[in-house]
């Protein structure tokens, strides 16, 4: 009977594999149907393509926030400095990814990754629509169908997708270099075998996909007579459009400026002066502490086992061990060949107060990562790691954020979670009765380990407070000399952290030697 089941289902296989287009075509067809079994809904893509871009330009100015497992982060938060300075180069997507009849808007970088995401009308928030991928490509406006390739494993891969992102079908076509072979005139000719593998679910059928082939060898003829069509359905995939275009749509004249605070009353005397106390009591000195000098050569030396790749490291969170050039940002750079220890700055002394020095690591555009060493244990452990370029250091137990229009400052406890922190923001709008740009200035309270000091956030300041959701934040609008008065002193701990910090920075080569400051 197995064996019976088998051939049956072989039969099957090859019979999908031949046939395939028309099975696409009923999958896709089956995805974009209503419950009636005749007509194929089909959307207008050019109905309120303006409106999709506007979301296009307030995504990557930071002005919408991106809700994704439970939490919402912005723009800025999800992708470096590296890849915003991009973002003129890039090209832009508004399409129906899924078969919802719902446009939805794309990113591709000129290093080939793609960022999707879905709107929320009601939230006004975005959502990813596919994983973040490299080498994909949408291949229909309004159609259900994606397609990435992969140059190290010599295969292309075609996705039929459900509306909730979930692949129906995956259809795989590999060439797999053999070697080099001698013909009869005794030269060299690349060797190749070809192949297709078909996974497939039924439209109303288990969540998960339930393979239906394995690995099918097939000819050279048959594997490009059966690739064609998806490669017809590249060359006549949705268009996109430039940044320029992009950015041409803020000329539009019912592009109005407006800020979610512009509405938003000045506070009372009365809460200024609260807020002006609570400010007062917060430590902006900076101070780079070296802890025992003495120790510096053996916390370097051990340092740099580690950055040769001859110890590993633990990540906290997960416990995991690794090499460095296996993390982060540090396997992206192996990945694109320029890992080199040479390329980071580096910066010795004691962050989280025990006495001992920790070795931050950056590349001061994207990540600062911070790892300390018990001389007992003979450990490694990530103590922090800042995967932004905003963040900067402002020496033991603090830091620092700038980025769009937004500062904050952190106070840090010895495992490096935020002990107390605040933030301020400013923000331009067009005032409607002058018809003139205006500037907003917005503030925080200091917040104490994830509470507010209830003897501080009284009643009265909620009346006038902004509860900004997205940062589970009262901000509070102040004038332009109030706020000036507000920061003056975070800000002079920021030109100052900038100057300290020099005198604990290293190149590799200096921190491979035996001077430990000059």
């Amino acid at each position: 009977m197995k064996s019976n089941k088998t051939e049956k289902m072989s039969i099957v296989v090859a019979l999908i594999i031949f046939l395939f287009p028309a099975v696409l075509f009923v999958m896709t067809s089956c995805t974009l149907r209503e419950k009636g079994d005749n007509e194929v809904l089909m959307i207008d893509v050019d109905r309120g393509k303006d409106s999709y871009k506007r979301l296009l330009i307030r995504l990557i100015q930071d002005d919408i926030a991106i809700k994704e497992n439970g939490t919402k982060h912005h723009f800025s938060d999800e992708v470096s400095v590296y890849y915003k300075e991009m973002l003129s180069d890039s090209k832009f997507f508004v399409v129906d990814i899924n078969g919802d009849k719902k446009l939805d808007i794309g990113i591709m970088f000129p290093t080939n990754v793609l960022l999707t995401y879905y709107y929320d009308e009601d939230t006004d928030t975005l959502s990813p629509a596919l994983d973040s991928h490299i080498y994909t490509e949408i291949l229909g406006n309004g159609q259900v169908m994606m397609a990435s390739s992969s140059a190290s494993s010599s295969a292309t891969f075609y996705e039929v997708i459900d509306i909730s992102g979930e692949p129906i079908t995956i259809i795989t076509f590999f060439k797999d270099y053999m070697g080099d072979v001698i013909i009869p005139d005794e030269t060299k000719k690349p060797y190749f075998e070809y192949s297709i593998a078909v996974e497939m679910r039924l439209p109303d059928g288990p969540d998960k996909l339930n393979t239906t082939s394995n690995r099918t060898d097939v000819t050279k003829e048959q594997w490009e007579m059966m690739k064609k069509p998806f490669d017809d359905l590249r060359k006549n995939a949705p268009k996109s459009f430039d940044y320029e275009e992009l950015m041409a749509i803020k000329s539009s004249p019912d592009n109005m400026i407006i800020s979610k605070y512009q509405n938003v009353n000045y506070i009372d005397s009365e809460t200024y002066l609260k807020i002006k106390a609570a400010y007062n009591k917060l430590n902006f000195n900076v101070s780079f502490n070296t802890g025992n000098v003495e120790e510096y050569n053996l916390y370097k030396k051990q340092f740099c086992r580690l950055l040769k790749n001859e110890a590993m490291f633990t990540e906290k969170e997960t416990g995991e061990e690794f090499y460095l050039n296996e993390y982060g940002y540090f396997s992206i750079d192996v990945d694109l060949g320029r890992y080199d220890p040479n390329n980071y700055t580096y910066y010795l002394f004691d962050i989280n107060g025990d006495e001992s020095p920790e070795l931050c690591i950056s590349d001061n555009s994207s990540f600062t990562y911070v790892i300390s060493y018990d001389t007992e244990s003979d450990l490694f452990t990530l103590w922090q790691k800042y995967e932004t370029p905003y963040i900067f250091l402002m020496g033991t137990k603090k830091i620092g954020y700038s980025g769009n229009a937004k500062d904050a400052f952190f106070m840090l406890d010895e495992e490096g979670e935020y002990d107390c922190f605040l933030w301020f923001k400013t923000e331009g709008y067009r005032d409607f009765e002058t018809q003139k740009d205006s500037c907003i200035f917005m503030v925080s309270l200091p917040q104490y380990v994830d509470q507010y000091n209830q003897d501080e956030l009284t009643e009265h300041m909620r009346k006038q407070a902004f509860y900004d959701e997205n940062q589970d934040l009262y901000y509070f609008r102040v004038t332009e000399k109030q706020y000036n008065s507000l920061t003056r002193s975070y800000f002079k701990a920021v030109r100052s952290a900038k100057k300290a910090i020099k005198k604990v920075e290293f190149t590799y080569e200096k921190l491979s030697g035996n001077d430990v400051f000059e």
